[in-house]
């Protein structure tokens, strides 16, 4: 169990260091290929779409062909078309291409393959873990999200400025509202520079890699001690309400620390509630 568990945590750190690394890198994009804001919106947009539209096939196929072998090669193809997001500007110059059409397409295949994820680890759950383990299960799957995300911004940072913002997209396909938006809110929005940006965007997902952790347990004793109806289903509507609650609060916060608090707090309370699913 811990393997699985922990063979889990870790691709879902690698899945989210391939999903919003365009938050961070997608600055770099915006400057060189002129992309305002409402652009930037769409390729946003397209991940989130490719990734809504194939869960439910996804889901299919894991439980067609099982959560491992389902999961592979899931995490194979958004790898591949993560790296290609690097090279969209080059492939639209040769080809005659259009640009913001050509990186929607991409980031659009990058959502099919990562939609793939998560009914993957519950297929995964359902089948190798015991009742009495299932929340912690998905609560320690869904943990690695926090620490691929928190690792995220500092290294891409990092990485766009030594070796420019295409390499942030080749370096994630080779390795390992909050997700796309949060680093350039604080840039543009909040007026926050590049490297500090780094740092707080690492606060929400430190606080949500927390929040998995706990929630998976907590539900787990909950329903053992008050039935499933207390157990899985209040327990989330409770921590979904506060979670809504505090992200009102850090969109209407005044200084850029209260609306990293804020929004910190609403992170660890959507994601203590992910595990009772």
């Amino acid at each position: 169990m811990v393997k699985l568990l922990l063979l889990l945590f870790l691709i879902s750190a690698v899945s989210y260091v391939d999903r919003i690394n365009i938050a961070v890198a997608g600055k770099g994009m915006m400057e060189e290929f002129g992309i305002d804001q409402v652009r930037m919106g769409i390729l946003f947009s397209a991940f989130v779409l490719g990734y809504a539209l194939f869960q439910i096939p996804g889901g299919a196929l894991a439980d067609r062909f099982g959560g491992k072998l389902t999961l592979f090669v899931a995490l194979i193809w958004w790898s591949l078309f993560t790296g290609l997001t690097g090279a969209v500007g080059e492939i639209s110059a040769t080809f005659g291409l259009d640009l913001l059409a050509l990186t929607a397409l991409v980031r659009f295949l990058v959502g099919v393959g990562e939609a793939t994820a998560f009914p993957s680890y519950n297929r995964l759950v359902a089948s190798e873990l015991p009742p009495e383990k299932k929340g912690l299960g998905m609560g320690v799957s869904i943990g690695g999200i926090g620490i691929g995300a928190a690792l995220t911004p500092p290294i891409v940072v990092w990485v766009m400025e030594v070796f420019g913002w295409r390499w942030a997209f080749y370096l994630s396909a080779l390795v390992y509202v909050y997700y796309s938006w949060f680093f350039l809110y604080l840039t543009e929005v909040r007026g926050v520079n590049l490297k500090e940006s780094a740092i707080l965007t690492t606060t929400p997902f430190i606080a949500l890699t927390l929040g998995s952790f706990a929630g998976g347990y907590i539900t787990d004793r909950l329903t053992l001690a008050l039935g499933r109806l207390k157990g899985r289903i209040l327990f989330t509507a409770s921590s979904m309400s506060l979670a809504g609650l505090f992200i009102i609060l850090g969109s209407t916060a005044a200084s850029p620390l209260q609306a990293v608090l804020y929004l910190s707090l609403g992170a660890f309370f959507l994601f203590l509630s992910l595990g009772a699913y």
